[in-house]
């Protein structure tokens, strides 16, 4: 599922294979390897082998049920 966020934010990929579609644009990705996603852009990622993905996001949310909707920028 692709989404967007208002923000830049990392993912890592700690072991593994993906494929990262960054606005139309696709690229894999063979573990170790850090991805700048830029703000706004609709991205998704998709395992190719068993992976490791850290997505690093920075936000003051507390509350786990409400980080979504603090994270994920709607359509």
């Amino acid at each position: 599922m692709q989404h967007k966020h208002t923000y830049s934010h990392f993912g890592i990929l700690a072991k593994g294979k993906v494929v990262v579609v960054n606005d139309g644009d696709i690229k894999i990705y063979d573990a170790p390897a850090c991805i700048n996603i830029e703000a706004g852009t609709h991205h998704g990622i998709k395992a190719v082998t068993d992976c490791v993905w850290f997505c690093i996001h920075a936000t003051d949310e507390k509350d786990p049920s409400k980080v979504d909707e603090v994270l994920i920028q709607g359509e």
